[in-house]
C-alpha cells in the first residue's frame, strides 16, 4: 500500500493536476520520428502556453461582447489576435476541416437554438 502524504496539520496533500499533450503530439508525428523527453517537454510547454493564451483572449473577447460563454466566434477572434497571420489562417483551415469531418461522422451540424425568424 502507498502511504498518503500528509501536511503538517494532518490533512491529505493531493497531487497537482498536470495536463500533458504528449499523447496528441505523438499522434501527429510521422511514424518513423522519435522525440526526446526534453524535446517533448518543450513542445508540451509550448502547447500548454498557447492554449492558455488563446483561452484567456477568447474569455476577454466574450466578456467584451457581454457573453457568459466562449463562442466559436470568440475563439476565432482570439486566434486572429494571438497568432501571426499565416499561422492564424492555417489554424482556421485546420479547424474548419476538423469540424467538417466531425459533422460527416455524426450526421450533420447541430441545430441552432436562437431567435425565431420573422416572416
Amino acid at each position: 500500500k502507498k502511504k498518503m502524504r500528509l501536511s503538517s496539520n494532518g490533512k491529505r496533500i493531493s497531487k497537482s493536476k498536470f495536463t500533458s499533450y504528449a499523447r496528441y503530439i505523438h499522434k501527429i508525428l510521422p511514424d518513423d520520428t522519435r522525440i526526446s523527453a526534453r524535446g517533448m517537454a518543450i513542445v508540451n510547454s509550448y502547447v500548454h502556453d498557447l492554449f492558455e493564451r488563446l483561452a484567456s483572449e477568447a474569455g476577454r473577447v466574450a466578456k467584451h461582447a457581454e457573453q457568459k460563454t466562449i463562442s466559436s466566434n470568440a475563439m476565432i477572434a482570439a486566434v486572429k489576435l494571438q497568432l501571426p497571420k499565416d499561422f492564424a489562417q492555417a489554424s482556421m483551415q485546420a479547424g474548419a476541416k476538423a469540424m467538417n469531418n466531425y459533422y460527416e461522422k455524426t450526421g450533420g451540424a447541430p441545430k441552432k437554438k436562437g431567435k425565431k425568424s420573422k416572416k
